[in-house]
């Protein structure tokens, strides 16, 4: 499964977002700075535009549901600062 998921990702463009993890010592947004933490959460995403669940998704990706449901959360992409 792992497999098929590297191989999507090879195969498929995905555009760049500024994606932003909650850093509660701080309180406040910061930039993911891991690109795999980026690839999953993008792979996540487009999985589930194609209507794959998340529990799917989950399984897919090893994750746990909740890390599913971070990624696909709205606000985990930040609006681009212009």
């Amino acid at each position: 499964m792992q497999l098929q998921c590297i191989q999507y990702i090879k195969h498929n463009q995905f555009r760049e977002t500024n994606m932003v993890n909650w850093k509660s010592t701080d309180r406040e947004y910061t930039p993911i700075q891991s690109t795999k933490t980026r690839n999953k959460a993008m792979l996540a995403q487009s999985l589930r535009a194609e209507g794959i669940s998340v529990q799917g998704i989950s399984t897919m990706l090893n994750l746990s549901k909740s890390r599913i449901y971070e990624y696909l959360r709205k606000d985990f992409i930040a609006p681009n600062k212009d």
